[in-house]
Parts: structure tokens; C-alpha cells; sequence
């Protein structure tokens, strides 16, 4: 993995956070990142991917134990298609726009568009209407 230098100045850090969207107890269970850096507070895990240009850092995954700040930073290359699910002590943060980087927003599975969409929402309807008739 590329080496990635480590910012150490909080109040540096602290604005590189109103740059992303962030998806609160979720993580990325594909593809694996591309860093990983232990022992790290999240201001200075989003600090990384927004200095380091040569990177093209978009996204970052920070999981640390409830109740502490200090956890483990991953990051993904710009051009990463992440595939996310629920976990509890995980968030992700994004630049942009979640949906265009393969993240359904809310980090679940979308029924509100495309014809994937639709037909799930068929699906429900006719489990609904075969569980009120039954």
C-alpha cells in the first residue's frame, strides 16, 4: 500500500470535515481500501485524503469503539465503486455524491428509482395485497 503522510495539527483538521457527506454507521465491505491507517483521530483520517492529491482520496471509512476517538482510517481511491452495509461502530465519508460513487444514499438499497426500483416496489405491493386477501 502507498505511504501517506500524517497530519498532526487539530486545528488544521478540523475543516476538512464540512467537505463530506457522511453515511453514520455503515462500512465498506468492498472493494478493500487502498490505506489503512491505525491509531488515528477522524479529523486527521479526513485530513489525509483531502491533502494528498496525488492520492485522489474521495472517500474514507473511520471505525473506532463507541465511546473513543482514536480508531483505524481506510481510504479509497476516487474511482472506487464502494459497496457499504450496517455496522455499528463505522462511518463513512464522502466528497460528492454518495449514489454517483455506488452508494445508494442512506447506504441501503434504493426502491425510489430505476427499473429495479419498481419492480421491487411491485414485489412489496403484492406481498402486502396477498397478506391482507389470505
Amino acid at each position: 500500500m502507498p505511504e501517506v503522510p500524517v497530519n498532526t495539527s487539530a486545528e488544521e483538521h478540523q475543516g476538512y470535515l464540512a467537505e463530506y457527506k457522511v453515511l453514520p454507521g455503515h462500512e465498506v465491505y468492498r472493494p478493500e481500501p487502498s490505506v489503512v491507517l491505525n491509531s488515528t483521530h477522524l479529523q486527521e483520517c479526513v485530513a489525509n485524503c483531502s491533502t494528498d492529491h496525488d492520492f485522489e482520496c474521495l472517500h474514507t471509512q473511520f471505525c473506532a469503539p463507541e465511546g473513543t476517538e482514536i480508531g483505524t482510517c481506510h481510504l479509497f481511491r476516487g474511482n472506487a465503486r464502494l459497496r457499504t452495509r450496517l455496522a455499528g461502530n463505522c462511518s463513512i465519508y464522502t466528497r460528492g455524491d454518495p449514489a454517483h460513487f455506488g452508494i445508494p444514499h442512506g447506504g441501503v438499497s434504493s426502491l425510489k428509482t430505476g427499473t429495479t426500483g419498481w419492480l421491487s416496489w411491485i414485489l412489496l405491493i403484492g406481498i402486502l395485497i396477498n397478506a391482507i386477501v389470505a
